[in-house]
């Protein structure tokens, strides 16, 4: 999955698995809150069938999944997120 470098503040690892499923760590080591969007094999983010988002922050310990219903997504400052793309 491309990273179009737009974001320089936002690191991205990517997976895909044999049934299609995409894992993102996605990470914002800066002291700064960002938004960002993703679109993975051709697809906006609301076209997924399920997008999963675990957080970890000072807010929250990762633990507890959410559900992604935007294609724009907020990572707070020294945030890390984990985020399941299904197909």
């Amino acid at each position: 999955m491309p990273v179009d470098g737009s974001n320089p503040d936002i690191w991205v690892m990517a997976a895909k698995n044999s049934e299609g499923k995409i894992a993102l760590l996605v990470a914002n080591p800066s002291t700064n809150d960002t938004t960002f969007t993703i679109q993975a094999d051709g697809k906006e983010l609301i076209t997924f069938s399920s997008a999963i988002v675990y957080e970890v922050d000072d807010n929250n310990n990762g633990t507890t999944a959410s559900t992604l219903t935007t294609s724009s997504i907020s990572l707070p400052a020294g945030a890390v997120e984990l985020i399941e793309l299904m197909p």
